[in-house]
């Protein structure tokens, strides 16, 4: 069947009737959980641990960095933490707080201790850019 056979067929339409507004229903609320979530006033780590806890209930594995604490942009870099110790620095307290929701929520082969995982040894202090200084 040719591309312009297919949009003449009656499946195609539904199909495109049905797929179009889900994916929409579904990609919609996504970017937005966070936001949903902390509008309800819970505190940002049980904002965290139910995104975890309902993304591993549907089967996913996933990797903690920065989530659900705001650092999605260059413009939220503009804080003395960034200015006292460049990008790429991690606070040693977050870091931790991410190993425990991994070791509680997550389903790892072992428990690991903040300190297997935390260093900012290896760091060169880099700048932020001159505009977000």
């Amino acid at each position: 069947m040719t591309a312009s056979e297919a949009f003449l067929s009656r499946s195609f339409w539904l199909l495109a009737i049905v797929f179009v507004p889900m994916s929409l229903a579904v990609a919609a609320p996504l970017p937005n959980i966070e936001n949903i979530l902390r509008s309800l006033s819970l505190p940002p780590v049980e904002v965290v641990q139910r995104e975890a806890r309902a993304l591993k209930e549907c089967g996913f594995r996933i990797a903690l960095d920065d989530v659900g604490a705001g650092n999605s942009g260059l413009e939220l870099m503009r804080t003395d933490r960034y200015a006292q110790n460049g990008i790429g620095w991690m606070d040693r307290a977050k870091m931790c707080r991410t190993v425990e929701l991994i070791n509680t929520y997550m389903d790892v082969p072992r428990k690991v201790g903040c300190d297997e995982v935390f260093t900012n040894s290896f760091l060169t202090k880099i700048e932020p850019p001159k505009s977000m200084r």
